[in-house]
C-alpha cells in the first residue's frame, strides 16, 4: 500500500449506505491477499449497495 501517503483506508459496508450509517471497514487492516482482490472486485469484497435513493 502507500503508508507514506495514507495511514488508513476505510470502506463503507454496503457502499454509500455504510458510509452514511458509519458502518466502516478498516481495509488497511486486511491481509495483503485480501487487498489484492480489491483491484478487480472492490464492490464484491465489501458488499455493495444497489440503493438508488428512491423509496
Amino acid at each position: 500500500m502507500f503508508p507514506d501517503k495514507f495511514n488508513k483506508i476505510y470502506g463503507g459496508w454496503h457502499g454509500i449506505e455504510g458510509i452514511l450509517k458509519e458502518e466502516l471497514i478498516d481495509v488497511s487492516a486486511q491481509r495483503e491477499e485480501e487487498i489484492s482482490i480489491l483491484r478487480t472486485t472492490p464492490a464484491a469484497w465489501i458488499s455493495r449497495s444497489a440503493d438508488t435513493g428512491c423509496d
